[in-house]
């Protein structure tokens, strides 16, 4: 005999929907920053207030709110899948909370803006010039270094799907908080302010953001979502363990 509640029972991938959503957000704050102001020639000039609010170069308006929200949105995510794995006695419990631990760190970093306090710090270790001219890069590495271990031992004890977002999100990361912010700055101390430092600065903002959706979306994949006739049940996939 056929089991119904098996037939109606139905395997949900919301990671998708993560992915998804995230892109659009992204792609609505450069839409923000390149066009929005465009419109009218008033809101060009750098003091004016529709300038503030949807700059993605500056602090304490909607990008950076939508930033912070990805990064709290990725620490909640993936602690879930910390206490979930630990329900299910799975070895990457440990490992989801880091992640959420760094992930709610760089949620504080933006809202505070944290790494820019270790620039003198950082001038002390010896930077200040060419791909360290932004001078907090270098105790930053630390923290990069933290999330590639974090990433790679959580990898390890994941599926390949899994391990996939993490690798790609972390990647996405990493290049564009690091990467262009290096190259950009450098760029920035030859060339000045100008439509080329824009670009860098752009681009490392967009895949910083992406990086982060990606990460939050590998948690989701981590989790079982079935709907059925009582509702939907969320579980730790243990299948996703090697």
């Amino acid at each position: 005999m056929t089991n119904l509640a098996s037939v109606t029972e139905r395997r949900l991938h919301p990671e998708r929907w993560v992915v998804a959503g995230g892109a659009g957000a992204v792609v609505a704050a450069l839409f923000g920053h390149l066009v929005v102001r465009r419109l009218r020639p008033a809101w060009r000039d750098p003091d004016s207030g529709v300038n503030q609010l949807l700059d993605m170069a500056r602090e304490v308006n909607l990008p950076t709110w939508l930033s912070v929200s990805i990064f709290l949105g990725g620490a909640a995510t993936q602690a879930v899948a910390a206490a979930l794995a630990r329900l299910a006695h799975h070895p990457s419990r440990g490992w989801w909370l880091a992640l959420a631990v760094v992930s709610l760190a760089m949620s504080i970093d933006d809202f505070v803006q944290l790494h820019e306090r270790t620039d003198a710090l950082g001038r002390r270790l010896g930077g200040g010039s060419g791909l360290t001219y932004a001078a907090w890069l270098i105790p930053g590495a630390a923290v990069a270094a933290v999330l590639v271990t974090v990433v790679v031992v959580l990898g390890r004890r994941t599926s390949h799907l899994v391990r996939r977002r993490l690798w790609v999100g972390a990647t996405l990361f990493l290049v564009g908080s690091f990467g262009l912010e290096a190259i950009g700055n450098a760029y920035l101390e030859r060339a000045g302010l100008g439509g080329g430092y824009r670009a860098f600065m752009l681009a490392e903002e967009s895949l910083e953001l992406f990086g982060a959706v990606v990460l939050m979306a590998a948690a989701f994949a981590a989790l079982s979502f079935v709907r059925h006739a009582r509702g939907v049940t969320v579980s730790y996939d243990v299948a996703a363990g090697t």
